[in-house]
């Protein structure tokens, strides 16, 4: 009997869900590219234009990262970041969640090339990015660029609910 595979749940943010990635953002700040601390009003306001780009990641109904994504339709990319709730990392859920994000945006967008930017300290981060597949495309002085080609054949027989 083999181990049972977390079932994750990712869905557009709604309103209801503002205060909770307003705290998620503030405790995981230090590796974000601005390490400012949002007040729940500033989190609000900025989400109420922005909640297009926002997904939360849910597990057995409780909120454990959200996902940023930036669409560009005209060439099927996507720029995405995965910030996690830190009760909920060291898990092994990021490559899980990237995974059904991933083919989430395929099915409905035909989006194929994600983009990421990660900081060059947070090499926890670059290494499961190098080991799902991203390479590095750019660098600055403080970040990585880094790129991943979808292929939906590479995810045959992944179930997604």
């Amino acid at each position: 009997m083999g181990v049972a595979v977390p079932k994750f749940r990712i869905y557009q943010i709604e309103e209801i869900d503002f205060g909770w990635l307003n705290e998620c953002r503030n405790l995981v700040r230090g590796y974000l590219h601005s390490s400012s601390y949002f007040t729940k009003e500033q989190t609000f306001n900025f989400l109420l234009d922005n909640k297009d780009n926002y997904w939360i990641v849910s597990l057995n109904d409780n909120r454990i990262a959200y996902i940023r994504s930036v669409i560009d339709h005209k060439s099927n990319a996507i720029m995405i970041g995965l910030d996690i709730h830190p009760t909920y990392q060291g898990k092994g859920y990021s490559k899980q969640i990237y995974r059904k994000f991933m083919k989430m945006m395929y099915d409905k967008y035909n989006i194929k090339n994600y983009y990421l930017r990660v900081l060059k300290f947070n090499i926890k981060a670059i290494n499961l990015y190098l080991s799902y597949g991203f390479t590095v495309t750019e660098q600055t002085d403080i970040d990585f660029l880094m790129r991943y080609t979808y292929k939906d054949e590479c995810h045959e027989g992944l179930k997604v609910e």
